[in-house]
């Protein structure tokens, strides 16, 4: 099963002691990036605040993980996590996940699923929440799932997720130029271009629809 969001986890956890805190600038133009080095490992919720246009305040938060890259285990508390650290990854690139459960402190067997095909199979040793590396190679593109289990006193605990490998040397970039707006009796003229990464023209079908 897919783990929950971590604001549904923690959705009834107070806040504890303050870490952090200061003012964000956000600009419309483009995204802002908020620092939050030096966090120790463990659980965060990120509270905003900001006026809003009618004179009112917007409140948002969302929680937070942070973990040491060179520890093996995440000091949490959570039955079942299965989360991420991108939705999306590169052939070439490694993948890192958050996988475990704290309920289990013995062996975690991990599966990588390529589709409907099983394409490594994985035992960790020492349960709890930790950090799952996956160097992705060309058998992974178009997408792989990360499955777990382990028991604990005859209790099961499972965790599954999905991350994108795109094959991104078969993405196309298509132009499509047309009027936007035609009269009555108006004859159209529709013109689509289609090339590949590397800037060469393909073959292709079209299909317009009025």
């Amino acid at each position: 099963p897919a783990s929950p969001a971590l604001e549904q986890i923690y959705q009834n956890a107070p806040d504890g002691e303050k870490a952090q805190g200061g003012d964000v600038v956000f600009d419309k133009a483009k995204p802002t990036v908020l620092s939050l080095a030096g966090l120790k490992p463990g659980a965060y919720r990120l509270n905003l605040r900001s006026a809003d246009p009618w004179g009112g305040e917007a409140r948002q938060s969302v929680v937070v993980i942070a973990v040491d890259p060179a520890g093996a285990k995440v000091p949490l508390k959570i039955p079942s996590l299965s989360i991420p650290e991108h939705s999306q990854y590169l052939v070439g690139e490694t993948a890192v996940f958050l996988i475990g459960s704290s309920e289990l402190d013995a062996l975690t067997h991990v599966e990588i699923w390529g589709g409907a095909s099983l394409l490594e199979r994985r035992p960790i040793e020492g349960g709890g929440i930790r950090i799952f590396r996956l160097p992705l190679t060309e058998k992974h593109k178009g997408g792989v799932t990360v499955r777990w289990f382990g028991v604990k006193d005859f209790k099961p605990r499972s965790g599954a997720l999905t991350v994108a490998v795109p094959w991104k040397e078969k993405e196309l970039a298509v132009r499509l130029r047309h009027d936007k707006v035609l009269k009555p009796g108006q004859k159209a003229t529709w013109s689509i271009t289609a090339k590949d990464q590397a800037g060469r023209p393909v073959r292709g079908e079209a299909v317009a629809r009025m």
